[in-house]
């Protein structure tokens, strides 16, 4: 699938919801949220463009980044509480997020945005205002950087990178023979 992005930082979200089960099913449909995936949530469900010729301009001030979301898949869905994942581009849209909590000033929003090696930051919007966000350097452990990006999220994960690339000490290592151990040290000591 080709990105509608052009070249910047992609920057990964969390966007976790909790409100009681009548005002979260009012944000959901707010949100387009019909359970298909191509239906999720997007920024201008949020608020609109009502200007299409000052497009980039006019997200920048409204919603905080200049692209719509993309990638959008939900996490969980419970009554009282939602969560979605989401690519932004190099940041999180924290304007729009901020729109959407003053317009349901019942709920608690709590948006995680972190790039791939780790490092974000976390902002929680209630009524509209937020605190200032918390933010963190790049993970320094496997156990660390799938908290903050999600289960198998990790390069080590056989499922993402077959090739095996093992970033961080912690990282689940498949069991190797002695002999082939040896051989891999020998290996990467000659190419030294």
């Amino acid at each position: 699938m080709t990105s509608a992005f052009p070249i910047s930082v992609p920057v990964h979200n969390k966007l976790t919801v909790i409100a009681e089960a009548s005002y979260m099913q009012r944000i959901q449909k707010q949100l387009g949220h019909s359970g298909t995936a191509s239906q999720v949530f997007s920024l201008s469900s949020i608020i609109s463009n009502p200007h299409e010729s000052l497009q980039t301009e006019w997200r920048m001030k409204h919603w905080g980044v200049a692209y719509e979301v993309e990638n959008v898949r939900v996490e969980l869905a419970l009554t009282t509480r939602w969560i979605i994942r989401f690519a932004s581009r190099d940041q999180g849209p924290t304007k729009a997020l901020a729109t959407l909590s003053r317009k349901y000033r019942e709920a608690t929003f709590r948006n995680i945005t972190y790039g791939n090696d780790g490092s974000g930051s976390s902002t929680s919007f209630l009524c509209g205002l937020s605190p200032a966000p918390n933010y963190w350097g790049p993970s320094t452990s496997h156990k660390e950087f799938q908290s903050v990006a999600g289960e198998d999220s990790c390069d080590c994960n056989y499922m993402i990178n077959p090739r095996g690339l093992y970033p961080y000490i912690d990282c689940n290592r498949p069991e190797i023979s002695t002999d082939q151990a040896l051989d891999e040290f020998e290996k990467s000591s000659s190419l030294v």
